[in-house]
């Protein structure tokens, strides 16, 4: 229904944001172009330590594919990134596997965005998960009191992240995320 709304209104962008796979109400509607159907994606590594319950990584890749066939502009959300040793190499993988689903020019944009959280959730996800160590990493509290990594440390992933993408494309349409 919200996708029929949109095909009246084809000056407006609506972007449907998810980590899901299921899309087949989404493959069944007629839109006008004007829909963008994000996804928020994560090595597998982490969505395997820390997005519980949500798909792996290549399932939702095969239905960014399959949405892109049915003619949907696509939207990708590297957010949060996650620092952790081997952070570079993973989430190359992720970005060289996301560039083998969907080619630059169906990307509508492309958003990056570190770790960051309101200080109350340091102690709940220390409460319940003890052994996990997502925030074991120096963080600070920023301009908006949210705890995130310190501005160097999210100046070189930002940078990082960007020639792992200009690797693929020079002139994605991209934005950083709640920086």
């Amino acid at each position: 229904p919200i996708i029929e709304f949109f095909k009246d209104h084809k000056d407006v962008a609506f972007e449907f944001k998810t980590k899901s796979v299921n899309i087949s109400n989404i493959l069944k509607a007629r839109h006008a172009g004007n829909i963008v159907i994000s996804w928020s994606l994560n090595p597998q590594c982490i969505i395997d330590k820390n997005e519980f319950f949500a798909p792996p990584l290549k399932e939702r890749l095969k239905a960014i594919g399959a949405c892109k066939e049915a003619g949907y502009m696509i939207g990708i959300h590297f957010d949060p990134i996650i620092y952790f040793k081997s952070w570079e190499k993973e989430y190359e993988k992720a970005i060289g596997l996301l560039f083998k689903k969907v080619r630059p020019r169906d990307i509508a944009w492309l958003s990056l965005g570190t770790l960051r959280f309101n200080p109350s959730v340091k102690l709940a996800v220390e409460k319940r998960f003890p052994d996990n160590d997502l925030l074991d990493g120096e963080l600070i509290k920023g301009f908006d009191k949210k705890l995130r990594y310190p501005a160097a440390l999210r100046k070189i992933i930002y940078q990082k992240m960007l020639e792992m993408i200009e690797l693929h494309h020079k002139n994605l349409p991209i934005y950083l995320c709640m920086e």
